[in-house]
């Protein structure tokens, strides 16, 4: 009996000590204060002005998030409190920003910041699965900016790249 027990309280603490583990391991490091380069906060500041971004330091580059508001000038397209992410390399250049537009996605008559062929495509790719997250991802001169859509099939969700004209992206 007290052998039984034994092997019963061990077993409850690796159970324990593994869910600890794995717990650390989340990316919870909003207590973590991260100092971009001056070239990065000059060019963050260039390019969206009067924004106070949480700042974090991502696979060797600087990822600030913020909520925009406005009109985005390079598609002529209003967004309202959105949330972004914009990637920088240490020395200051602009990798790319991601607009998470999928609220827009949810309103049927949107067409402004989701165009009818995006939405249709979307629809398409998605055959009535849940469609996860919008996003825009806004590139550098001489990229191709496009959508890309997380689309629910569990286990492995499917990703998909559009053109703003709704073509699909290899």
């Amino acid at each position: 009996m007290k052998r039984m027990m034994n092997k019963h309280v061990g077993m409850a603490f690796g159970i324990l000590m593994g869910v600890c583990t794995l717990s650390s391991c989340d990316k919870d490091d909003d207590d973590v204060i991260v100092h971009p380069t001056e070239e990065v906060m000059r060019a963050f500041a260039a390019q969206y002005p009067n924004v106070n971004p949480k700042w974090d330091f991502v696979w060797g580059d600087y990822e600030a998030e913020f909520f925009y508001s406005g009109t985005h000038e390079e598609w002529n397209m209003p967004m309202n409190n959105v949330e972004a992410e914009a990637f920088y390399t240490s020395g200051g250049t602009w990798i790319r920003t991601e607009f998470d537009v999928t609220n827009y996605y949810y309103v049927a008559n949107e067409q402004v910041v989701i165009p009818a062929a995006v939405r249709q495509t979307i629809q398409q790719r998605a055959g009535g699965r849940h469609v996860d997250d919008v996003k825009i991802y806004d590139m550098p001169q001489g990229g191709t900016d496009y959508y890309r859509v997380e689309i629910d099939n569990e286990p492995n969700d499917i990703y998909v790249s559009i053109q703003f004209d709704g073509t699909l992206l290899p």
